[in-house]
């Protein structure tokens, strides 16, 4: 990183740096917008993996009677309150209805929880109807159960791999 040159004027046998701060400051802050664009790379794949255990591996096992439920499931990676990624709300029919208030309330909620993390990298994965934990908690029905746990998983196997590297 710094450079030396040799000076042969009147200052023969001399070393002098040109070593500035400017550009030390400006070679930590690319790397660090590296690791945080990787870091978010990172966060979304495990958000995508999320969104299609708790969208497709599940969905029967909760019925999905107006398929609000499965549209209302979605993720959103934020940096520094900021969205960089966001996983794309679908809307689903179900056995009586075509999932229509799912959507708007998967956006309403990852709206309101990107406001509760203003700083750092972040992974929200949500089901946005309000009765999600009453169909997990008294029905004991998986919805976004299975993919807390894989998401539990994968962020371990990524904090290994920082580790290791």
């Amino acid at each position: 990183m710094a450079q030396s040159k040799q000076y042969h004027s009147k200052y023969k046998g001399v070393l002098v740096s040109s070593f500035t701060l400017k550009k030390f400051q400006s070679a930590i802050q690319k790397k660090r917008d590296e690791l945080v664009q990787e870091l978010a790379d990172e966060l979304s794949y495990i958000g995508e993996e999320c969104v299609k255990i708790a969208r497709e591996e599940h969905p029967n096992n909760w019925g999905d009677v107006t398929g609000n439920l499965r549209s209302s499931i979605g993720y959103e990676v934020l940096y520094n309150g900021k969205p960089i990624y966001e996983g794309a709300v679908k809307q689903y029919k179900g056995k009586s209805g075509n999932g229509e208030k799912g959507a708007p309330a998967a956006r309403a909620l990852l709206d309101k929880l990107a406001a509760e993390f203003p700083y750092g990298v972040v992974l929200i994965v949500c089901a946005g109807m309000h009765y999600a934990a009453y169909v997990e908690a008294i029905h004991h029905k998986d919805v976004l159960s299975s993919a807390q746990m894989r998401a539990e998983q994968l962020i371990q196997e990524l904090l290994d791999d920082y580790k290791n590297a």
